[in-house]
């Protein structure tokens, strides 16, 4: 864009010489010559202008990059772009399964149960129904062990059973945390730097990841994410810096990880690089 500027004024200065030698040609070239001297100087200060804008935008991008508070700034702005699903109700049809276990039943009923997707029990009766094919094993059996986000989805029950917007306020400080733990491992891992700055920017606001703030039932996953970042958190640290606390705590939380929901077996391919 500087360029093409640079270049029209450019080319009006050799237009305006033109002219005024054909319609002034007793002015001499005295005068021609002062028109696009002033057409150059137009030229060289929007260019020394152009300049000092490109190096303020880039100090002040630094500066925010690499300020002390800019987990605090891009947790902000997460809360900013998740703030409208504490206003999205009951808009997934597994908010309204698990809604239709939890109200009734106890801890280990939802553990046992919350996640059940497809049991052979039903399986005939779902068939006849229309919502699995005709071709269904009978004896196909989908369902994940994952008693950490049951117990936090079951908790919302306990205290706020008929909130829906708590419980996706619930599923927001989770989203808090696991931005906030991606940040502190950017930071230690890359340094105090523009490149983990914009990572942590760029995660924050990253909208895929409002789906599981959306979604109350999705909880599993910001669970699995969260916990998954802090064993990878703790391994570094207690391999570079000789920590003997992140021996006991990298596996407490891998596993925490990994009972959150089976996606957290992404978090060993890390732990192996």
């Amino acid at each position: 864009m500087t360029e093409s500027i640079q270049h029209i004024l450019s080319r009006l200065a050799v237009a305006f010489r033109r002219l005024v030698h054909v319609l002034l040609p007793d002015e001499g070239p005295g005068f021609s010559d002062w028109i696009g001297s002033g057409l150059s100087s137009i030229q060289r200060g929007y260019s020394r202008s152009r300049a000092r804008s490109r190096s303020n935008l880039a100090d002040n991008l630094k500066q925010l990059l690499t300020h002390k508070y800019l987990i605090v700034l891009a947790l902000l702005f997460a809360v900013v772009l998740c703030l409208p699903a504490l206003w999205r109700g009951w808009g997934f049809e597994d908010d309204i399964y698990h809604r239709s276990i939890l109200l009734s039943a106890t801890l280990p009923e939802a553990m046992k149960n919350l996640f059940v997707f497809l049991d052979p029990g039903s399986t005939r009766s779902q068939m006849e129904l229309g919502v699995l094919p005709w071709w269904t094993l009978e004896t196909t059996q989908i369902a994940f062990f994952r008693p950490v986000a049951a117990f936090t989805l079951w908790l919302d029950y306990q205290l706020w059973p008929n909130s829906v917007m708590l419980m996706h306020a619930h599923n927001l400080v989770w989203y808090l945390a696991v931005c906030a733990a991606a940040a502190l491992l950017y930071r230690r891992l890359m340094g105090h730097n523009l490149a983990s700055g914009l990572a942590i920017l760029l995660f924050a606001l990253n909208f895929p990841h409002v789906n599981a703030v959306y979604s109350i039932a999705a909880r599993s996953q910001l669970l699995a994410t969260f916990f998954g970042i802090l064993a990878l958190w703790a391994h570094d640290k207690s391999s570079r810096e000789d920590w003997k606390a992140g021996l006991l705590l990298g596996p407490m939380f891998l596993a925490l990880s990994l009972f959150s929901a089976e996606a957290g077996i992404a978090i060993v391919g890390y732990l192996a690089a």
